[in-house]
């Protein structure tokens, strides 16, 4: 849901936010980094320790878009500069809420 890119350290990536989402799906993308860096351990045999990610409050500026996410996913401001046919190939899905619990 971001577009990270590798920090000056080994092992470190810089998040990159996408202005497209909304900052409730910021926040619970950031609660899923912190549950699995603090609940899931690495071995040799499934794979390497999680990258430390580090916010910097950058944006992205890749133009790829997550599509078919419901409406309160996506940025309102951000949505409401598309024209009608980028808004009709992006969700058919906008009335519908997720509802974010504690995020």
């Amino acid at each position: 849901m971001s577009s990270d890119e590798a920090g000056p350290e080994k092992g470190i990536f810089i998040i990159r936010r996408k202005v497209s989402l909304s900052s409730q799906i910021s926040r619970l993308v950031w609660k899923m980094d912190q549950f699995y860096e603090q609940n899931v351990t690495a071995t040799q045999k499934t794979g390497g320790k999680p990258h430390l990610r580090v916010d910097k409050g950058l944006i992205s500026t890749s133009q790829k878009r997550v599509k078919n996410l419901p409406g309160n996913c996506y940025d309102h401001h951000w949505y409401s500069g598309l024209g009608t046919s980028e808004r009709e190939g992006l969700t058919n899905k906008w009335n519908q809420v997720y509802e974010f619990e504690d995020v």
